[in-house]
């Protein structure tokens, strides 16, 4: 991003005038300012700056923008981000990261970086990362930790490679972090334009753009993202516009302002923005914009709308948290179908005035009876009470709000009786509208063909009530189903969810495991286990890589038909079965090493150290290789469910293994190295660790 302009107080000196420039000394305090200090939020910092250099890495060498991100896991816990960029030379990476406040980057507004300091990001979090960097066919690997106060750049080495250029800076994350990188990635990346390749796959961040009337700004969702301020995005990059009274936000709320590169100063840390003279500027002039555009794209978007129910979603949307008096301005009525405008009236005590109806207030009007053909009548009860109210003109309480209307459930009633307890049992707690025939005398197909019409108008969605009873009243054997069959699907945690018609197509065409229910309640054929160990077996399987089809709960009078179909199976038959072919992994406890300790001396051995010692890292690696396996379980309680239902268990096993206990008394130095600082162990050069090996032989030889 190009540098801001600075001032220039004085243009001329006398040369009788003697001056002195100022300068910054590189002390640890000054260091610790610029590479840790200068965060609020360690964590997002390092995300956004190692982030954004990547996509500049690639719009730098006019290449297509990807990379990939790397969040940690409890398997693995590792945090990189690899671009697909430039590289870098040696010589480059050792200018770059040894000089902060070196940057390419100011003399364009394509890409993010301008002040030198955020690649350094992750000495905030960690005491050291690594910096990979791919050129021309060679991987280059450098260390970046801090010595005597100061970062310092270490050469670790390069080998050759086919990989893309590119650079991969990574550092490790403590267990307790791993939930926050996770977190602050989401927050994060929703703004990216460049969207990266993750490892995790069940983040959200893409933006949902539904409900955006402009693509210069929107209201941001009410969600815990935002609070009541405004929000500026550059660069990706959102920053949180400060509630100060030199910006005049013209009553806006949760507007997230989309700027040009280099529109607004933030401050070091890059998290928040600076109250200079430009910034207020262009923060105060947008607003001054959207409040003229906003009526307008408002009326744009409702236009587009393609049913009531749809405009008023619209509506809800482009007002909220927009000012009242830009509120006052925006009408859906002239989008709203005729059918929709029979229901407007006067809302509350305010009928008996001389106010004029509005979209605001809802109910049966002569407009909606001569419209019906004198056919239909309606009912409403809400989520608090038992018994309904007639939709009617003789009382302000049977008014309904427009969002009241349109996210009650519709229900059709296509029956002339026994439906009052279906409908009871099944929304019970919910709001309802019943749609029904005006009286005995009203002919109910010709009531019914009207109200469907009417509401397929509104694109209100609506239920038969000849429906509902056949999916609640399970006591009538001779009831049949419509369309296929009723059935509850049931979570992976043995919760059973709400019944629903699965229609035949389905039924046939796809595996399912069932369980036999009486009403809601899971029955159980084999007492030898609970039904909480079938489910909780499930989810293990699922958890180590095996695929199992959905389980639905089937009702008493629906069990007969599946038990003849193929492709419906047995829930404890099939559990109990599919347990026995499964193959997990698992470790001993004498298997388990202290893997905080042993891990490091990766670090140290190589091709020089004693023989026994690289067979034990070998060793170890491929104890860790095993541990990362899918199938790999280490909870008391998944291995009580793996012996239960007889399923197979792989042990890691070694041929002659090496006893740790021997290697430690043998090499007393290395491995006290290996459990030092990090810090002291990343000192050591090549050279270093050859002569520590050297002596470990030595050692052990005069002491064997």
């Amino acid at each position: 991003m190009k540098q801001q302009a600075y001032r220039d107080n004085i243009s001329d000196i006398s040369g009788e005038v003697i001056t002195t420039e100022f300068a910054l000394e590189a002390n640890e305090s000054m260091i610790q300012m610029l590479t840790q200090s200068v965060y609020k939020d360690p964590i997002l910092a390092v995300i956004r700056e190692w982030s954004t250099n990547a996509c500049d890495a690639c719009l730098m060498g006019n290449k297509p923008v990807k990379f990939d991100v790397h969040l940690p896991t409890t398997e693995d816990t590792t945090f990189f981000v690899r671009d697909y960029g430039i590289g870098l030379s040696k010589q480059d990476v050792v200018t770059i990261f040894s000089t902060l406040g070196a940057s390419t980057k100011r003399d364009s507004n394509l890409v993010n970086g301008t002040l030198g300091i955020g690649r350094m990001a992750g000495l905030a979090v960690a005491d050291a990362f690594t910096v990979e960097s791919f050129l021309e066919g060679i991987h280059s690997t450098y260390v970046i930790s801090m010595q005597k106060g100061k970062p310092v750049t270490i050469d670790m080495g390069s080998v050759p490679t086919a990989e893309e250029n590119g650079i991969k800076i990574s550092l490790d994350v403590p267990y307790s972090d791993i939930s926050v990188f996770k977190e602050k990635a989401s927050l994060l990346y929703i703004h990216f334009d460049y969207k990266p390749n993750l490892n995790l796959k069940d983040i959200v961040i893409e933006l949902d753009t539904t409900g955006h009337i402009s693509e210069d700004w929107y209201i941001a969702k009410n969600d815990r993202t935002y609070s009541i301020s405004n929000y500026v995005v550059m660069c990706q990059v959102c920053y949180e516009i400060p509630n100060d009274y030199v910006v005049k936000n013209k009553g806006f709320k949760n507007l997230v302002l989309k700027a040009p590169a280099g529109s607004v100063t933030f401050n070091p840390g890059r998290e928040s923005l600076s109250l200079d003279k430009k910034t207020v500027e262009f923060i105060n002039n947008a607003f001054i914009e959207i409040e003229k555009e906003y009526v307008e794209a408002a009326v744009a978007s409702m236009a587009l709308a393609n049913n009531d129910k749809e405009l008023m979603a619209r509506y809800t949307a482009v007002t909220k948290a927009v000012p009242s008096n830009i509120i006052d301005l925006i009408d859906p009525t002239p989008f709203a179908s005729d059918e929709f405008k029979t229901l407007f009236t006067v809302g509350g005590y305010a009928r008996s005035t001389n106010s004029n109806i509005s979209f605001r207030a809802l109910t049966i009007t002569d407009a909606f009876i001569q419209k019906t053909n004198k056919l239909v009548d309606a009912s409403y009860k809400n989520s608090y009470y038992k018994t309904s109210r007639k939709m009617s003109l003789d009382t302000y309480q049977s008014v309904l709000s427009f969002s009241e209307f349109f996210n009650a459930h519709h229900v059709i009633i296509d029956l002339k009786s026994k439906y009052r307890k279906a409908l009871n049992d099944n929304f019970d707690g919910k709001p309802l509208i019943t749609w029904l025939k005006t009286d005995k005398d009203t002919d109910i197909d010709l009531a019914v063909a009207e109200i469907k019409g009417f509401l397929d108008v509104l694109g209100v969605s609506y239920q038969l009530a000849s429906d509902i009873v056949a999916l609640v009243d399970v006591t009538t054997s001779e009831v049949v189903p419509r369309e296929g069959l009723y059935v509850r699907p049931i979570e992976r945690d043995g919760t059973v969810q709400r019944a629903q018609v699965m229609k035949e197509d389905n039924a046939l065409s796809n595996d399912y495991l069932y369980v036999r229910l009486n009403n809601t309640t899971p029955v159980q054929t084999d007492p030898s286990f609970s039904m909480s160990n079938y489910f909780d077996m499930c989810a293990l399987m699922r958890n180590t890589g095996y695929s199992l089809p959905p389980i639905i709960g089937v009702p008493k009078k629906y069990q007969e038909y599946v038990d003849d179909l193929d492709n419906w199976m047995d829930f404890e038959t099939y559990v109990k079965d599919k347990s026995q072919e499964v193959t997990f992994k698992a470790l001993k406890k004498e298997q388990k090493y202290a893997s905080n300790s042993f891990a490091t001396l990766a670090e140290l051995v190589n091709e020089d150290s004693p023989e026994d010692m690289q067979k034990f890292m070998k060793e170890y690696r491929e104890y860790q290789n095993f541990r990362k396996s899918t199938e790999y379980i280490s909870s008391s309680h998944s291995m009580f469910l793996a012996n239960l239902f007889n399923a197979n268990i792989e042990y890691f096993s070694l041929e002659d293994p090496e006893d740790i206990t021997v290697l430690v008394e043998k090499y007393p130095l290395t491995f006290a190295l290996a459990t030092s600082a990090y810090t002291q162990r990343v000192l050591l050069n090549t050279e270093q660790r050859r002569k520590l090996m050297e002596m470990e032989k030595l050692y052990a030889v005069h002491n064997h």
